[in-house]
């Protein structure tokens, strides 16, 4: 029996932060009636819930007033057609970013589909060390090597032909947890937000890091976002007459950044106006927000903060990705115009994350995720010893490591065991207390009926005696 609380309520660093750099610009694009009043929409909130993914909360109720406020010809705060243009950053805010930005995953890929043409990638650098998952080595290479993995993944060809690649590569490729395609790994209540924006004659827009033709192919389909919205990082691209045709090529030299600074040039750039509202998810779309949200008339910057590692991640201050620590401060200072951001709690905040999640889904696999033992039979662990680690991921299966050996088996919510005698086991030897440790844990999973999660915490029980305590651990 599983019983449920919620409260709704440094590689792979230096990496990632190169992609973002190199690649979230360059390589991470390289690879390195329209207005309708308060009461109407108030009305149309009681018929049909425009964000029926959105929990009632601040969050939502912001969202609602702020496009009544801006659509309503009576309200002071009434913003022209024209100059509703509402912005979103893409990674982490569209669409899933864990456990690296989509596009370092695509360069990881195509270097990996394009190795058996080059054998002397087995002994060259960087191209050895990526084939290897050596992303110490990778990242120890730093720009220099990026751009060379850059220059055979994104450069080289015509616009149109790299168009094809991405959108090949996005039909067969797979989240290495979710196992689904990334296209499916879009956030739902964002989805409704964009449709709602739009059919109050909004300008929805992508100001992102991320390559600005790696998005481009597929953003109308996901989003309905055109092409001609989208604002990205972008390679040099030069115009060419092949065979007497004239073609766009894709050249290995960063062109520009959009990430963190260089967000507000681009928008005003490509968009000649600034944005009403802004939804971003790290301190890469600080100066977007401070931007927006510092002109005249009404205002909303916001930003979507993972809380939610059972359904996605949990992640913000030390993350590698999607990093999220200097807006928490200025969201926190009273008083300050940053203060007025809407920080959206995953969590708290929506009711499913993907298109495809139940709304009830987050309460029926709360065990989903990893979590670390911190009491054993009511005693704390013994010091000098591994502590034991237990992870639930899809359809029942379960995995972990027990103080010496790992374990894998299958669970089950209902009956006298919730793993019984099935759990498989490597079978090293290890010292007297970690073996003892590991025995001991063992056995108590084989006695367990009864799980019970409370915020962040996992209790295993025999009969109401509780046996196994855990914490979560947070995923990066």
């Amino acid at each position: 029996m599983v019983m449920v609380d919620f409260d709704i309520g440094e590689a792979m660093m230096t990496i990632n932060s190169l992609v973002r750099f190199t690649l979230a610009g360059l390589i991470s694009a390289l690879g390195l009636p329209g207005t309708l009043g308060m009461l109407n929409v108030v009305a149309l909130g009681q018929a049909t819930d425009p964000l029926p993914s959105w929990n009632e909360g601040i969050a939502k109720r912001t969202l609602l007033d702020f496009v009544a406020r801006v659509t309503d010809p009576a309200s002071k705060d009434f913003v022209p057609p024209e100059q509703r243009v509402a912005t979103f950053d893409n990674d982490g805010t569209l669409w899933i970013e864990k456990p690296v930005y989509t596009q370092l995953a695509f360069v990881m890929d195509r270097v990996k589909e394009l190795a058996p043409q080059h054998p002397d990638w087995l002994t060259t650098q960087p191209f050895q060390a990526l084939l290897a998952g050596d992303m110490e080595q990778v990242a120890a290479l730093g720009v220099p090597g990026l751009m060379e993995l850059v220059g055979v993944t994104h450069a080289g060809m015509t616009v149109e032909a790299f168009a094809q690649i991405v959108t090949d590569w996005l039909a067969k490729a797979r989240h290495p947890r979710f196992k689904r395609p990334y296209s499916e790994l879009v956030y739902q209540p964002q989805l409704e937000l964009l449709d709602f924006l739009r059919a109050h004659d909004f300008k929805t827009c992508i100001v992102s890091g991320g390559g600005l033709e790696f998005m481009r192919p597929w953003t109308e389909k996901i989003y309905g976002i055109p092409p001609a919205q989208v604002i990205g990082s972008t390679i040099a691209t030069e115009y060419q007459l092949q065979h007497g045709k004239p073609v766009l090529m894709r050249l290995p030299k960063i062109d520009f950044i959009d990430d963190k600074a260089g967000k507000p040039v681009a928008i005003r750039q490509h968009l000649g106006v600034r944005p009403i509202l802004a939804f971003g998810n790290s301190d890469g779309d600080l100066e977007m927000i401070q931007w927006t949200t510092a002109g005249p008339g009404p205002r909303l910057g916001l930003f979507v903060h993972h809380t939610d590692a059972g359904r996605e991640y949990a992640y913000d201050r030390q993350s590698h990705v999607g990093k999220l620590d200097k807006v928490l401060d200025r969201i926190n200072q009273s008083g300050t115009a940053e203060s007025e951001w809407i920080l959206v709690d995953m969590k708290r905040d929506w009711k499913k994350i993907f298109p495809w999640e139940s709304s009830g889904q987050a309460q029926a696999d709360p065990m989903h995720g990893t979590w670390k033992l911190i009491q054993l039979e009511g005693d704390a662990l013994p010091d000098g010893v591994k502590t034991p680690e237990i992870t639930f991921a899809e359809k029942g299966t379960v995995s972990g490591f027990a103080g010496v050996n790992r374990f894998q088996g299958s669970y089950t919510p209902k009956g006298e065991s919730l793993f019984g005698p099935g759990l498989a086991t490597t079978r090293m030897a290890g010292p007297p207390a970690a073996m003892q440790l590991e025995a001991d844990f063992l056995q108590a999973l084989r006695d367990v009926n009864q799980a019970k999660v409370k915020r962040d915490r996992l209790t295993f029980s025999a009969d109401d005696l509780p046996l196994l305590i855990f914490q979560r651990v947070k995923t990066e």
